[in-house]
């Protein structure tokens, strides 16, 4: 009976250290400690990520560098686009005209040399601006500056026809690689936004663009056009951007 009772009270010490050891509070803390580490090291990581991704340069963004021995030649070749135009759609048949990406970039560039009225087609908040024709999607991106944010802002655009209509849509936004919810930035770009004369002109329509919304909703443009050299209206047949070109298939239109 002694030893019997000696064995119970070493089994009843037993489990009351073995208690004290699971409810000792200096136990315990280490594993709150541990927990708020990888917390933290979790959300530091994060925002590295978002970080680095918001300061990314998309591959496909490369405004070009022109030098002084290259703006005669850039000058040059917009009226010979200008005229290539004019002298296939007084044919009076369907053609296929292509400009690439490259030079539409150069002359963004070159802009204020070449044509001082397209100066102010891109606000003062909006540096290095290029275009690329990908997927049958338009690329326009370009450094966005505002106080201390620094990235590339890029805006996708579908362009599509449905009959005598031109549809122009905003299908996303991204800052670097980070897509940004198109919504998210209605109010701010409003307060920004305006369509310089010299844009707005190429189109009745594109008078009408007084909100980001529009942009987002899609802008209606009649698919018929006015070329006053040579006095012939138009129509887009088709259009397409692949391969760094735009593809425009003209059709005459009475």
């Amino acid at each position: 009976m002694i030893a019997r009772s000696s064995d119970n009270s070493r089994q009843s010490d037993t489990r009351n250290r073995t208690g004290n050891r699971n409810h000792d509070p200096l136990r315990v803390r280490p594993r709150w400690k541990s927990w708020a580490i990888r917390t933290l090291s979790a959300t530091i990581l994060t925002l590295l990520i978002l970080w680095f991704t918001f300061q990314h340069i998309p591959a496909w963004y490369r405004p070009p560098t022109i030098q002084a021995a290259d703006l005669p030649r850039i000058r040059a070749s917009l009226p010979q686009t200008y005229q290539r135009f004019t002298d296939s759609l007084v044919q009076g048949v369907p053609f296929t005209f292509e400009i690439p990406q490259s030079t539409i970039n150069a002359w963004i560039t070159a802009r204020a040399e070449i044509w001082p009225d397209a100066s102010d087609i891109f606000p003062e908040w909006l540096n290095a601006p290029a275009i690329a024709f990908e997927n049958n999607r338009i690329k326009i991106g370009a450094i966005f500056n505002q106080g201390v944010v620094n990235a590339i802002g890029t805006i996708h655009l579908d362009l599509s026809i449905t009959g005598d209509t031109l549809l122009i849509r905003t299908t996303a936004l991204r800052a670097g690689s980070l897509p940004i919810p198109i919504g998210l930035v209605g109010e701010s770009m409003d307060q920004r936004m305006s369509i310089p004369e010299s844009v707005a002109n190429v189109s009745a329509s594109l008078h009408k663009i007084t909100s980001w919304q529009h942009l987002l909703e899609g802008v209606e443009i009649q698919n018929r056009f006015f070329w006053k050299n040579g006095e012939r209206y138009f129509r887009i047949a088709k259009i397409e951007s692949l391969e760094h070109t735009l593809t425009l298939h003209i059709e005459p239109a009475l």
